[in-house]
């Protein structure tokens, strides 16, 4: 009976200091209880199991009083989240020039679309209306989530002084794509193919004689997307150039389609095929 006693007494320790450490980083992250409310949630599930373990006493139904009063605090900093969430973006992206449309849990955020899960505290961001898909499992951080959209606005941005140099890239990548497919200049022609041989243009000697993915330079979709766009939304750099409307079923094919923003608001068209008009004859 007594070694019965004494490892009962040993487990009611052991489940005591798991529920105690667990109770002061819970203590701890309280503090900041909004800031923290979904953190604190996956806290408090932790400790509600460890209470539940316990064997009937009176420290047990205090406790589970205590969970109680918690959960409800919980939710409303999980509300309040949402409020000021909602306001600091909506804040920081003014200062960015970057409107903020919609309601939860969809928000456009110019050309880029943020969708939220406010009961995992997570956020996942998008170029355009949910085509091409940048990071998953965002924090619902205001700053977090403006930073990421301004780097990757500029990421895949071309400096208005490049913007000549690419358009005689991309022409010059169709006509190959031509000479290749035997088609006369003018001819559509798929734009994946043209904006693949494009990027292999643009990759250094480096990847040429050794074909690593280190000496690679890398073109995400969305580059390509907003390449075009700046393309055909400053001056004649893309005089000449034409972008053919994708069909329904190619939409949805990669291969063969890409979106091309039509406005910085997120508005825009699937294209199938690229064409350039061929020079005048003189």
């Amino acid at each position: 009976m007594t070694n019965n006693l004494i490892q009962s007494l040993e487990m009611l320790s052991k489940k005591s200091i798991k529920l105690l450490k667990a109770m002061r980083e819970y203590m701890k992250l309280n503090e900041r209880p909004v800031e923290n409310a979904y953190i604190l949630e996956k806290k408090m599930m932790t400790i509600s199991s460890l209470v539940e373990d316990l064997s009937p006493s009176d420290i047990k139904g205090s406790l589970l009083a205590w969970l109680d009063s918690q959960r409800k605090e919980i939710e409303q900093g999980k509300d309040e989240i949402k409020f000021q969430f909602g306001n600091r973006l909506r804040e920081l992206c003014k200062t960015g020039g970057i409107e903020v449309r919609g309601q939860y849990p969809l928000l456009r955020l110019g050309l880029h679309t943020l969708k939220l899960n406010f009961e995992l505290g997570e956020a996942t961001l998008y170029f355009g209306p949910e085509i091409e898909k940048i990071r998953t499992k965002i924090p619902v951080q205001a700053e977090v989530i403006y930073d990421m959209v301004i780097k990757h606005r500029r990421d895949i941005s071309t400096d208005d002084a490049e913007l000549d140099e690419l358009a005689r890239d991309i022409q010059l990548a169709y006509e190959r794509c031509a000479r290749r497919d035997g088609k006369v200049y003018g001819e559509k022609i798929l734009i994946m193919d043209v904006l693949q041989e494009y990027v292999f243009m643009k990759q250094s000697k480096k990847f040429a004689v050794d074909a690593r993915r280190q000496n690679f330079r890398e073109y995400p979709r969305e580059k390509m997307s907003f390449m075009l766009y700046q393309l055909r939304s400053y001056g004649n750099a893309a005089r000449g150039m034409h972008l053919q409307v994708a069909t329904f079923d190619a939409t949805v094919d990669k291969a063969k389609a890409l979106w091309v923003p039509e406005d910085e608001e997120g508005a825009g068209t699937h294209y199938e095929y690229i064409t350039f008009e061929p020079a005048p004859s003189s």
